[in-house]
């Protein structure tokens, strides 16, 4: 993964996630714990394969497609069965996972408001010189 925006979101993602499982210990208790580190952990993976898979998807010719899209349907059914067997084989916490996965709603726009300072420090720098 190339791509710096991709790779600042996930950052957001992964220490909002460390955020979470440590506030997640005195607020919601221990038993919640695990719930909220595989929520991050399953959310993060999730974001880092679909992006991977959408760079994959822009490089290809339109006939090299048709075995990408097999592959992204399967990484769903995998990403529901890892959700399942977490939620009903290791009986994580259902409203920690939930928390967990959360964290995009907050990570994109942190990571998009970055882009958007550094895209401004750029238009100034260039501005100055002229």
């Amino acid at each position: 993964m190339q791509d710096p925006k991709i790779q600042r979101i996930l950052g957001w993602s992964i220490g909002l996630g460390v955020l979470l499982v440590l506030a997640a210990w005195p607020l919601m208790g221990a038993e919640h714990v695990s719930g909220v580190a595989a929520g991050a952990l399953v959310g993060s993976l999730n974001f880092w394969l679909l992006a991977r898979m959408l760079e994959r998807m822009l490089e290809q010719t339109e006939s090299g497609r048709g075995g990408l899209a097999v592959r992204f349907l399967m990484k769903y059914g995998m990403m529901a069965l890892l959700v399942a067997g977490l939620l009903f084989g290791l009986r994580v916490s259902p409203y920690g996972f939930a928390l967990g996965v959360s964290n995009f709603v907050v990570a994109i726009p942190l990571g998009a408001l970055g882009l958007l300072r550094t895209a401004g420090k750029d238009d100034t720098d260039e501005g100055e010189g002229t």
